[in-house]
């Protein structure tokens, strides 16, 4: 029987069905937190000075940089999951 590192090595493999749990979770923590921002930037627009409460280039850019790390640590359990799979 070969070790995780092994496997890993030599059969690096993605389990899809995983990602793709996974992502689809990440679509809706993203749209749910875009619906939050905006709420929340109406309630505090009286205290924001030299900015919009919706800034586009803000929120595209926190929205396109928590997707792709959000991304990639749900691509670390497909792939120790496909290394499992592999034996």
């Amino acid at each position: 029987m070969r070790t995780l590192k092994e496997a890993s090595i030599t059969e690096s493999r993605l389990n899809p069905e995983c990602l793709i749990e996974r992502v689809k979770i990440l679509g809706i923590g993203l749209l749910v937190g875009l619906i939050g921002a905006v709420t929340g930037a109406r309630l505090i627009e009286g205290l924001l000075y030299g900015v919009s409460p919706l800034d586009l280039p803000s929120l595209g850019t926190s929205i396109l940089l928590l997707g792709l790390a959000a991304t990639l640590a749900c691509l670390i359990p497909a792939l120790k999951a496909g290394a499992h799979q592999a034996d």
